[in-house]
């Protein structure tokens, strides 16, 4: 008869630890919040706690991508635009706010593109990874953030690496991220490379 006491206890205590595991995803619907004004100026808030300088006179929404929601920040001759759609599987060869990323160039003759894929300090529990041969080992795997800039004049191109190297990760509980809006499409790349 003690036994399922006991037995009921570690389940219980199984499930806790199962639902720690879940709080720590970006996807978490808890995450997520109506878009104020306030969203619009000073930092932009994205997934896993990552945010960005709104410099002034750029413009912020959160359209709803295909499969992703967005953020993006555009002005004069540039665009920043993120996702975190996938996992940060990559070997790193740069950081972001101390969080380790893999950079791309994608540059052409007037338009200067970058792809950055940096981590984020969370999961994503669309992808899993398992071990070799045992699919009951499988852990979610670490979630990402794609930012994508482009850029046509080296002043614009010089906003854009102050917005890059201005982005801070904010410790947990992690901000609640805007909502996007499912009426508002992405704004038109300043170019595309």
């Amino acid at each position: 008869m003690r036994r399922v006491p006991l037995a009921a206890l570690v389940l219980l205590l199984t499930a806790c630890d199962s639902e720690e595991t879940r709080n720590n995803s970006i996807e978490d619907p808890a995450s997520y919040r109506t878009a104020t004004t306030e969203d619009k100026r000073g930092r932009a808030i994205f997934a896993g706690g990552l945010s960005l300088p709104v410099p002034t006179n750029a413009t912020v929404t959160y359209p709803q991508g295909i499969d992703t929601r967005l953020l993006q920040l555009s002005g004069r001759g540039y665009t920043v635009e993120l996702d975190d759609f996938g996992a940060f599987n990559g070997s790193a060869n740069t950081s972001l706010a101390g969080a380790p990323g893999t950079i791309e160039d994608r540059s052409r003759p007037g338009c200067t593109s970058r792809v950055i894929r940096v981590r984020l300090p969370g999961t994503t529990p669309a992808v899993l990874i398992c071990p070799p041969g045992d699919q009951a080992d499988c852990t979610q795997a670490p979630a990402q953030a794609t930012i994508v800039t482009v850029c046509t004049t080296d002043s614009a191109c010089r906003q854009v690496d102050a917005i890059v190297t201005g982005a801070k990760f904010a410790s947990k509980p992690w901000p609640r991220v805007p909502l996007p809006d499912p009426h508002l499409s992405p704004n038109k790349p300043a170019c595309r490379a």
